[in-house]
């Protein structure tokens, strides 16, 4: 009866839309990705997921108010491939901190915190990109267009990173980045050679002097 109506309306079924060669590239390339941090953890892990997802994402507030770093979005995964009880803690992919953790809420989230904030200091290298740099230099563009023509003339997008990644590495914060962009100029500008880049590492370690 049903295939007889369908027959009279003239219903079809919509035919899938095949992906064109570009955007079959461009999905290879959209594959190619991988998290800057991401947590995994095995089944027993899994009641508190959503626990470890708020918890993160009030660790990353923290992380910006005491230090002006914005950590990026953490991935959290129930791995297969772990143990029942595991908990992995990676970096662009590489596991940098395991650990079998016993399956209470406190224990699991007590475990990825503390060791979330260990590894994004110690790995900050890796986690901080030159996409987010881009992002503090269009913050500061905002305030004082001038402040960004002068550094950029100086010291690349590559050098300025260097330079941010040396005072976090050092526990200063850049949350008052106007500022620290201001010291930027103020020490590239000193004595500068134009045919060359100024040290980001020697700009990184005066600025530290006058950062709290």
């Amino acid at each position: 009866m049903i295939g007889k109506l369908k027959t009279l309306l003239n219903i079809k079924k919509p035919k899938q839309v095949q992906k064109t060669l570009d955007e079959k590239i461009t999905d290879l390339f959209e594959s190619l990705q991988v998290d800057a941090l991401a947590v995994s953890f095995g089944d027993d892990i899994l009641p508190f997921a959503q626990n470890i997802v708020n918890c993160i994402g009030k660790f990353r507030v923290a992380m910006k108010e005491k230090s002006g770093f914005i950590i990026p979005p953490v991935r959290v995964i129930n791995d297969k491939d772990c143990q029942e009880n595991e908990i992995q803690i990676l970096v662009r992919g590489h596991v940098v901190f395991q650990d079998f953790a016993l399956p209470t809420k406190d224990y699991v989230l007590e475990t990825i915190l503390n060791n979330l904030a260990k590894i994004s200091t110690k790995n900050i290298s890796d986690i901080f990109t030159n996409e987010m740099t881009e992002k503090y230099i269009d913050l500061v563009q905002k305030n004082n267009s001038w402040l960004i023509w002068n550094v950029m003339r100086i010291v690349p997008v590559t050098g300025i990173k260097l330079i941010l990644v040396d005072i976090l590495k050092a526990g200063k914060s850049i949350k008052d980045i106007v500022f620290v962009f201001e010291k930027i100029c103020e020490y590239a500008s000193e004595n500068k050679d134009f045919m060359s880049t100024k040290d980001p590492s020697k700009i990184a370690e005066c600025i530290k002097k006058d950062l709290v």
